[in-house]
C-alpha cells in the first residue's frame, strides 16, 4: 500500500488490475480502508487519472512503472504478494477456524513459543517483508510487498545453525500461541515431517528386493 499512496502523492496515473469483478471489488475496499485515492472501472476507455489509483479487470502478467510517464501498472498480486481470489475459495468454516485460532505476530516476543500444525513448536523471532513478483517488477519497484512472520526450531543437523520457517502473514490460520506451562522443547523439522521422499523409496526398493 505504500507504494500505490506513495504514488499518488506524486501525482502518477496507477493502475492495478485483477482478474475479476470480486477481486476488484476487494482490492477497491483495501484502498479505501488505507485512504488510497481510487477509483474503479469495469474498463480503461480513456487514459488513467493522475494523483489516484484506478482498479479494472484485465488478463494482465505482470505490470511496470515508466518514471519518465509517471504510470505504473501493478496486478492484483503484485500488489498483494498473493492472489485474492484464493481467499474466496476457502468455505466459510475455514474462514472460522482462522479468526479463532490465529496467532497476533504484533503480540509476540522475540522468543515465545508457537505451534505450527505441520512443523510443530518453534519459536517467534520476527516479522520481516520481502518483495513479490517477477525480477522485472522487483527492479522497477512495482513489485509487492509480503509480509512474513519468523520462525525458529531446533537444528535438523548437530553443530548446524537452528532451521528457519518463513510463515506469511496470510497463513496464520496454520500458527497457534504455545499455552503449555513447561518450557517445551523446539520441534525437528524432520522428525516432524519425516525423511526426504528419495529416502523413503530407496527403502521401499530395498525391502521389495528382499521380498
Amino acid at each position: 500500500m505504500e507504494f500505490l499512496a506513495g504514488r499518488a502523492r506524486d501525482s502518477w496515473a496507477v493502475v492495478v488490475t485483477t482478474a475479476g469483478s470480486g477481486s476488484a471489488a476487494r482490492v477497491a475496499e483495501l484502498l479505501e480502508e488505507h485512504h488510497v485515492p481510487h477509483e474503479r472501472v469495469e474498463s480503461l476507455g480513456e487514459a488513467p487519472a493522475a494523483g489516484r489509483v484506478t482498479v479494472t479487470t484485465a488478463n494482465v502478467a505482470e505490470g511496470f512503472a515508466l518514471d519518465s510517464l509517471q504510470l505504473a501498472l501493478l496486478t492484483e498480486s503484485e500488489m498483494l504478494g498473493r492472489s485474492i481470489r484464493q481467499e474466496g475459495r476457502r468455505d466459510g468454516r475455514a474462514r472460522t477456524r482462522k479468526r479463532k485460532n490465529a496467532v497476533d505476530p504484533l503480540a509476540l516476543a522475540k522468543g515465545d513459543y508457537v505451534v505450527h500444525e505441520q512443523h510443530g513448536i518453534g519459536q517467534f523471532v520476527e516479522l520481516v517483508q520481502r518483495p513479490v513478483g517477477s525480477p522485472q517488477a522487483v527492479r522497477a519497484r512495482t513489485a509487492g510487498m509480503r509480509e512474513y512472520m519468523v520462525l525458529e526450531y531446533a537444528s535438523s543437523k548437530r553443530g548446524s545453525p537452528q532451521d528457519r520457517l518463513m510463515v506469511p502473514t496470510d497463513q496464520l490460520d496454520q500458527v497457534s500461541q504455545y499455552v503449555g506451562g513447561d518450557q517445551p522443547s523446539l520441534s525437528r523439522w524432520e522428525a516432524r515431517t519425516g525423511p526426504p521422499p528419495s529416502a523413503g523409496r530407496r527403502r521401499r526398493s530395498r525391502r521389495s528386493q528382499r521380498s
